[in-house]
């Protein structure tokens, strides 16, 4: 079975640029090769801000019959090419990156002598399971776990703020109401891998911390397929960004007090 392979340039590279440096030579080098894999296909990465749109990378899909074979050919092209410094080649079926470019040359992260299986999933909880967070010091939420696999946790969040978790009859209360707040109507997305939709990074992104909860014994099934997702980057202030999910819940203590816990989480 064809394996995927990303390959991340950094940089704003026309397309058709794009296609000549890069993607014509490696589909004729895997041809060549042995008929090892094929270019499927390839796009831009942007960023938005005030001033508008901005590519920031270009990036390449492959599909690739033997990895083993291959990878070299990937990076004998690459090489001739010669690629930025932070381009990276990433393996999508076990999120692991190959190969990172650097100014001094290339470093190969995870060698393909063996097989790469699938990553396990970074949390440990399962899809259905309510939790607590603390938030702050004394202000706790509940999350619920709409989806959790190796490369993204997929949460609701209830709405209700509080001291102290509720009791388990409640906590199924709180799950049947509708919501009534903007922000709390939508499912959120966190991604634990490194290789996104439409992006890829040398690390793993820090995930919910597994220090600040508390399992509630409760699974509850999730709601309608239909709810939109909105996707949460994860920062090392992981808590700033569940604030401002949360910060329409009643009795919220402030602003000030969730940046002060974040920063030492």
């Amino acid at each position: 079975m064809p394996e995927t392979l990303f390959i991340q340039i950094p940089g704003d590279t026309d397309p058709m640029d794009r296609y000549d440096l890069y993607e014509k030579p490696l589909n004729k080098a895997l041809r060549e090769g042995g008929r090892l894999g094929s270019v499927g296909g390839g796009g831009s990465g942007m960023s938005i801000g005030l001033r508008g749109a901005t590519v920031e990378t270009c990036h390449i899909d492959l599909d690739v019959a033997n990895l083993r074979k291959a990878v070299p050919v990937i990076l004998a092209v690459l090489t001739k090419a010669k690629v930025p410094a932070g381009t990276l080649v990433a393996h999508c079926e076990s999120d692991s990156i190959l190969l990172h470019f650097t100014a001094g040359g290339h470093e190969v992260v995870t060698p393909v002598d063996g097989p790469l299986t699938a990553p396990l999933a970074r949390v440990p909880w399962t899809a259905g399971e309510v939790i607590g967070y603390r938030l702050t010091p004394d202000r706790w939420v509940l999350l619920h776990m709409i989806g959790v696999d190796p490369w993204a946790v997929t949460v609701r969040v209830p709405e209700w703020c509080g001291a102290e978790l509720p009791p388990t009859d409640q906590i199924t209360d709180l799950l049947r109401r509708p919501p009534t707040k903007y922000r709390l109507k939508s499912t959120f997305l966190f991604m634990t891998s490194r290789i996104g939709a439409f992006s890829v990074r040398l690390t793993r992104p820090r995930v919910l911390n597994v220090r600040r909860t508390a399992r509630t014994g409760v699974f509850a099934k999730s709601g309608s397929a239909r709810r939109r997702v909105m996707s949460t980057e994860p920062t090392r202030r992981t808590s700033i960004g569940l604030w401002r999910v949360c910060s329409d819940s009643s009795r919220w203590t402030g602003r000030r007090d969730c940046r002060t816990t974040s920063a030492s989480a």
